[in-house]
């Protein structure tokens, strides 16, 4: 896969820039090991922001990835890590709403918004409380 990593120095907020092809075996383990990391050099809470604006993803490899996330450290179940998505259309919230709602996924607490720029206002605004 294609992906992009940044990290910010004004808010702990690691960004996951993702285009073309995508292994979810391989490329979400390669994000929780990231955001880990992330993690200990921030020493707290981290935002994980997953832009998907530029990527289409399939039914399939969306559940594959859910369920190689599920319970991980680094992933959407910890909670230490805040993940949003910056993704439109019906499929993007689909799985949003299955993290939220079905057990399976642990029901947690995740944000969409349909721009990285959303994501990003939402950020600055939730870190300020």
């Amino acid at each position: 896969m294609a992906m992009q990593i940044s990290r910010l120095t004004d808010f702990p907020v690691i960004i996951f820039d993702f285009s073309g092809s995508f292994d979810p075996e391989k490329d979400i383990e390669a994000i929780l090991q990231e955001v880990i990391v992330f993690k200990k050099e921030r020493s707290g809470g981290v935002y994980r922001v997953l832009d998907l604006t530029k990527m289409q993803l399939n039914f399939s490899d969306m559940m594959v990835a859910m369920a190689v996330e599920r319970g991980r450290d680094g992933g959407a179940n910890d909670s230490d890590v805040t993940t949003i998505f910056a993704a439109t259309g019906d499929l993007y919230t689909m799985g949003v709403e299955s993290l939220r709602g079905q057990e399976q996924y642990g029901k947690v607490m995740v944000h969409m918004f349909p721009t990285r720029e959303a994501a990003m206002d939402f950020v600055k605004s939730d870190f300020k409380k």
